[in-house]
């Protein structure tokens, strides 16, 4: 698996939950997507136990995925992190027939539960609601924030 490099406007579709779109970064730039695919298996790997524990299909809700450098620094990153190499994403997933939006906590114990040793950050990235959004990374690293 690696780290591939898409252009601004590919929309290709990465699998059944998320395409190239999703880890746009949110300055507006038309500079390429940098994607993990280590990444893209996790989150896909996350829905489906989730699929699995509530019977019903998932949707995953990307609220920042790449990030340029300029763009990670100005929503207070180092400009170097692990958003900026595209191994990092801050999202949410949602239950789609009762729209019910898994908390998290539960998400944050979930990927422990599946083995996942890398970053995993409770309720970051400027919560919008109660359940809060969950950042995950991909870089090499233990990292529990």
């Amino acid at each position: 698996m690696a780290i591939k490099t898409y252009k601004n406007n590919d929309k290709t579709k990465l699998n059944e939950y998320l395409n190239v779109q999703n880890f746009k970064c949110k300055c507006g730039g038309k500079h390429d997507i940098l994607i993990d695919d280590k990444l893209v298996k996790l989150l896909y790997d996350l829905a489906k136990n989730f699929e699995s524990k509530y019977k019903q299909k998932v949707c995953i809700n990307i609220k920042s995925g790449y990030r340029c450098s300029k763009h990670d620094k100005k929503v207070g990153g180092s400009g170097k992190g692990s958003h900026t190499k595209g191994q990092a994403a801050d999202m949410w997933i949602t239950l789609i027939k009762t729209s019910k939006i898994i908390p998290s906590q539960d998400i944050c114990l979930t990927l422990e539960d599946m083995g996942h040793k890398k970053g995993i950050g409770y309720r970051c990235g400027g919560v919008k609601n109660e359940k809060g959004i969950t950042h995950v990374d991909t870089k090499n690293r233990q990292w529990y924030g």
